[in-house]
Order: structure tokens, then C-alpha cells, then sequence
């Protein structure tokens, strides 16, 4: 596989360098989501029609289920999972109500224990 720098492709997926013989730009990708939202920015000018940044919110705990599995706990612990967040939780209790569930969150946020928690009891 090509690395970033030689697949001839700047950042955003656009032919880099010029003619025959001119040597690609080193660019560098941003270093931080600002940086990025600013090349974004420039790159896209009169394109982006809005930007919204929410704050962060301090993550909502949820103690396990009863039901849990006491082996589930346990692996769980051993990745030092001890209690669940609360939309793991409440995903858990929909699906053992037997209701559909989706489940829109930030990345990272555990969407995949809300999936799999009830896969593996």
C-alpha cells in the first residue's frame, strides 16, 4: 500500500503537484480538528453552509444489569469495565424487552457493548 505521501493525493483526495515532472507537495496533514476544520475551510470556501461544535458533556454511569452473566462481569472487569454507561444500559433493557434499538452516539462512546452485551448473556 502507498504511503499518504506517495499515493500523488493531497489531503482531501485531490490530485497534488503540477505538471510532468514537478515534484508533489510535501503537505503535512493537520495536527489538530481545528487545523483540519480550517483547511476544510479554505479548501471548500462558500461550499460548507454551517458549522456546529457542541461541548462535551461529563459521561452518565449505569450499574450492570441483574441479569448479567456473572462471566460476562468478569471479563468485563478483567478490561476494567465495571460499570456500564447509562445508554449501554438502557439499550440492554430495551433489547431484553424486546424492542428494536439504534443507537447514535460519539465514536468511542461503547455502541458496541449496547450491541453485544445482549449477543454474548
Amino acid at each position: 500500500m502507498a504511503s499518504y505521501f506517495e499515493t500523488g493525493l493531497d489531503l482531501f483526495g485531490s490530485a497534488a503537484g503540477g505538471g510532468a515532472g514537478e515534484p508533489l507537495p510535501r503537505e503535512r496533514p493537520p495536527r489538530t480538528v481545528e487545523a483540519l476544520i480550517e483547511a476544510l475551510e479554505r479548501r471548500h470556501k462558500g461550499r460548507i453552509a454551517g458549522r456546529l461544535k457542541l461541548p462535551a458533556r461529563a459521561a452518565s454511569y449505569a450499574d450492570f444489569p441483574e441479569e448479567l452473566d456473572a462471566r460476562l462481569r468478569a471479563a468485563l472487569a478483567a478490561r476494567g469495565i465495571t460499570r456500564l454507561y447509562s445508554h449501554q444500559r438502557e439499550a440492554w433493557e430495551h433489547v431484553q424487552a424486546g424492542r428494536d434499538v439504534v443507537v447514535v452516539t460519539p465514536t468511542a462512546s461503547g455502541k458496541t457493548l449496547c450491541y453485544n452485551l445482549p449477543v454474548l448473556q
